[in-house]
C-alpha cells in the first residue's frame, strides 16, 4: 500500500527565500519515491480560481485567496481548504496519509483534516520561531521571560510569552516536529517539553547544482557583470531585514575601505533598502544593490564571489549558507541560532557575536572579512576546498532524502 504524502505550502515572502528552498528540495526529495504519492498543496496561490496541475512525479492543488478577510474568518478558510481537497482527492480512508507543513498558521487544518481522514499523521518543520524576531535570537532573554512571573512581563514581554505558549499548543498537535538544527531541537526538548519521541533532527539539504568554471570563464562572467578584474567581491544574500544584519555589514565595510580599495560589497535580496543605504555614506559607489534574482543570477554571484558573509541575529539551517558552501565559499557568519552549528570550526571560516550592534562588533566583523581576503591564496584556495566539503558530507539533498525517506516509511 502506497502512502499519500501532502506537502504545504504558502504564497508569501518567507516561501520566495528559505521556505521555498526547503519545499522544492522536498519535491527532490519525494516525488520519485516508488512507495509514495506526493500532492504538493500551495495555499493562497496567485489564481483566481482552484486549480489543480499535474506534474511529472506529483500533484500540485493551487488555492487562491480568500475574499475576505482571514484575521476573523480563519476558520471558514481552514474549513474551505480541507473541502476543497476533500472534493478533488481520490482519498480512502483505509490508505495511509502524511501531511507535511512548514507554516504554524497551517496546523490550524488538523482538526478538519482529522475529520476527513482521521489516521493521518502530522508533521511540522521549524523553520523559524517568532520571539528570535523579538528578541533577535537572545536565548537567555528569551528563557528569562518564559520562566518569570506572567503579571511581572512588560506589554511585549507579554506577547513572546503568549506567543510561547501558542507553539506549545501547536507543537502537541503533530506527530513529529522536524527540527532543522540541534539548537532547536535542545530548545524544544529542554524549554518547550517535547519528547525526544516526537522530534527529529534532519538538516537542509540541496541538489548540486554546481558547474565548476575555469578560471578564465569565471574572469570573463565577472567582467559580464560588471566587475573589474582586481575587485574582491564580498557577497550577502538574504532579506533586507533587520534581523539579518546586512546593516552591520555595510558599517563594516566602511573601515575595510580605508586599506582596501580593491574591496566591493554585493548585496543580494528585497526589502528594507532605507537602513543600508542610510549607512553607505561616502562609500555608496562601492557597494552594488541587485534586489532580488533568481536562482540562475544568485549562481552566477557566488562563482565570482571571494567570501561570503552571514551576520544574521537568527537563523536554523540556512540555505544561503548551503548554497555558499556548495559554491566553495570561505564564510564569516555569526555565532546565533542554528548557524553557528553550521560551521564547526575555521577550516572554511570565522564565526563572530552578533548578539549587539555594536562598533566592536563591527571592527570584529571587518577584521575577520579582512583575514580572509588578504591570506595567502594556498589558504583560501584550502578553505574553498573545505567549504565544498562540508555541503558533501552534511548538506547533500541525498543524505536529506535518505532521512525524510526513512522517517515516512517507518511511521
Amino acid at each position: 500500500m502506497k502512502k499519500h504524502v501532502y506537502l504545504f505550502d504558502e504564497s508569501s515572502r518567507a516561501s520566495t527565500y528559505g521556505i521555498g528552498t526547503y519545499v522544492q528540495q522536498m519535491i527532490v526529495c519525494l516525488s520519485k519515491v516508488s512507495e509514495l504519492l506526493l500532492s504538493v498543496v500551495r495555499v493562497s496561490a496567485d489564481v483566481e480560481y482552484f486549480e489543480i496541475r499535474e506534474i511529472q512525479g506529483y500533484i500540485e492543488y493551487y488555492i487562491p485567496e480568500p475574499y475576505f478577510s482571514t484575521e476573523d474568518k480563519s476558520h471558514i478558510h481552514k474549513r474551505n481548504i480541507c473541502y476543497l481537497m476533500r472534493l478533488n482527492c481520490n482519498c480512502a480512508k483505509d490508505d495511509k496519509y502524511i501531511f507535511l507543513f512548514s507554516h504554524m498558521t497551517h496546523l490550524d487544518l488538523i482538526p478538519y483534516i482529522k475529520q476527513w481522514l482521521p489516521n493521518s499523521r502530522f508533521y511540522f518543520t521549524v523553520h523559524f520561531q517568532r520571539w528570535c524576531y523579538s528578541l533577535n535570537g537572545n536565548l537567555p532573554c528569551f528563557k528569562r521571560i518564559i520562566h518569570a512571573e506572567v503579571k511581572k512581563l512588560s506589554l511585549v514581554e507579554h506577547g513572546i510569552y503568549d506567543s510561547y505558549v501558542r507553539e506549545k499548543k501547536y507543537y502537541q498537535m503533530v506527530n513529529k516536529v522536524i527540527c532543522l538544527s540541534k539548537f532547536t531541537y535542545t530548545l524544544l526538548k529542554e524549554e518547550y517539553g517535547l519528547s525526544p519521541d516526537k522530534l527529529m533532527l534532519i538538516y537542509n539539504g540541496l541538489k548540486d547544482e554546481k558547474q565548476v568554471l575555469a578560471n578564465q570563464i569565471r574572469s570573463e562572467l565577472k567582467k559580464r557583470l560588471h566587475f573589474s578584474f582586481k575587485e574582491k567581491i564580498i557577497l550577502f544574500v538574504g532579506r533586507l531585514d533587520a534581523i539579518k544584519g546586512a546593516d552591520m555589514l555595510v558599517q563594516a565595510f566602511h573601515d575595510l575601505l580605508q586599506e582596501h580599495e580593491n574591496y566591493r560589497l554585493v548585496i543580494i535580496g528585497d526589502g528594507d533598502f532605507s537602513s543600508c543605504l542610510d549607512k553607505c555614506g561616502t562609500v555608496w559607489s562601492k557597494i552594488t544593490f541587485t534586489g532580488r534574482l533568481n536562482k540562475e543570477q544568485v549562481y552566477d554571484f557566488y562563482q565570482i564571489a571571494d567570501i561570503g558573509v552571514m551576520p544574521s541575529m537568527h537563523e536554523q539551517c540556512s540555505y544561503v549558507a548551503i548554497e555558499m558552501m556548495m559554491f566553495g565559499l570561505p564564510m564569516i557568519i555569526s555565532t546565533t541560532t542554528g548557524l553557528k552549528e553550521m560551521m564547526p570550526n575555521e577550516n572554511f571560516g570565522y564565526t563572530f557575536n552578533m548578539e549587539s550592534n555594536s562598533d566592536e562588533t563591527r571592527r570584529k566583523l571587518a577584521l575577520l572579512i579582512e583575514k580572509v581576503l588578504e591570506s595567502p591564496s594556498w589558504k583560501r584556495k584550502k578553505m574553498r576546498k573545505s567549504s565544498r566539503l562540508s555541503y558533501e558530507e552534511n548538506y547533500s539533498v541525498h543524505d536529506m532524502q535518505k532521512k525524510y525517506i526513512n522517517l515516512i516509511l517507518s511511521d
